[in-house]
């Protein structure tokens, strides 16, 4: 059974996605060149700003899968 009525192909990709884009923000937040370890402040701004980034990401694949043109 798919997501919402879809089939399980488009549920498997939608898996896929998510699980590559959860590793991609693991892999960011200890990206010396993307994350400042300086300061507490500066290493949180940096991870709330990539994991914003990844959530509306996410947020464009879910409206796109979930209300098809």
């Amino acid at each position: 059974m798919g997501l919402f009525g879809g089939s399980n192909r488009e549920y498997q990709e939608l898996c896929i996605y998510l699980k590559e884009q959860i590793f991609g923000f693991i892999l960011e937040i200890f990206n010396p060149n993307k994350v400042r370890f300086t300061k507490v402040e500066e290493l949180a701004c940096d991870i709330k700003k990539l994991l914003f980034e990844r959530m509306e990401l996410l947020q464009v694949k879910l409206l796109n899968e979930l209300l098809p043109a």
